[in-house]
């Protein structure tokens, strides 16, 4: 059964997400993923708004934040 997750928790996800996908769009090396990039950044601030609106986000929306981090750790890792 879900949880409730705090505001700023799922602020802090998303500022991370942000920063990344942002990070990764500036490196030509990885182009061929500035589509993937820019949709988990949509989705990652959707989520933020939608919580902004409730004032808490749920474990769900918390697991998708982690695994959208997760997915550009990963593109991240193939750069180098």
């Amino acid at each position: 059964m879900g949880y409730n997750v705090g505001q700023e928790a799922i602020n802090q996800r998303v500022t991370k997400i942000v920063e990344l996908a942002d990070k990764l769009m500036d490196d030509d090396r990885v182009e061929s993923g500035w589509d993937f990039f820019e949709s988990v950044k949509k989705n990652a601030l959707s989520i933020k708004t939608n919580v902004s609106r409730f004032g808490s986000g749920t474990s769900t929306q918390q697991d998708a934040l982690d695994n959208m981090y997760k997915g550009l750790k990963k593109w991240e890792q193939q750069e180098d």
